[in-house]
């Protein structure tokens, strides 16, 4: 009886991000931390790091939705990192007067 009522009532799995968001997602967390660090050394080389893998986030992550549309997978992730990837970016125009 028990094996019927987990048929019926089973939960579709989600699927999984592409890796190629989980490359984006993981650029996002390098560019916080390396503004962090800039920010608080006040060190405009390491901002200025922090900046383009800010721009990289962003745009891994649009390369990844176009991937991922292609082949009808999920796009899950996106938003989190142009969040991450516009925060190292802001931070880098706050920190350097811009």
């Amino acid at each position: 009886m028990s094996d019927h009522a987990d048929h019926h009532h089973a939960a579709p799995a989600k699927p999984n991000a592409t890796t190629t968001m989980g490359i984006a997602l993981f650029i996002g967390m390098i560019t916080i931390i390396v503004t962090l660090v800039g920010a608080i050394r006040g060190s405009d080389a390491i901002l200025t790091i922090g900046l383009i893998t800010g721009i990289a986030s962003i745009a891994v992550a649009v390369l990844a939705v176009l991937i991922g549309k292609k082949k009808g997978s999920t796009t899950r992730g996106f938003l989190v990192s142009v969040v991450l990837g516009l925060s190292g970016i802001a931070m880098w125009a706050l920190v350097t007067n811009v």
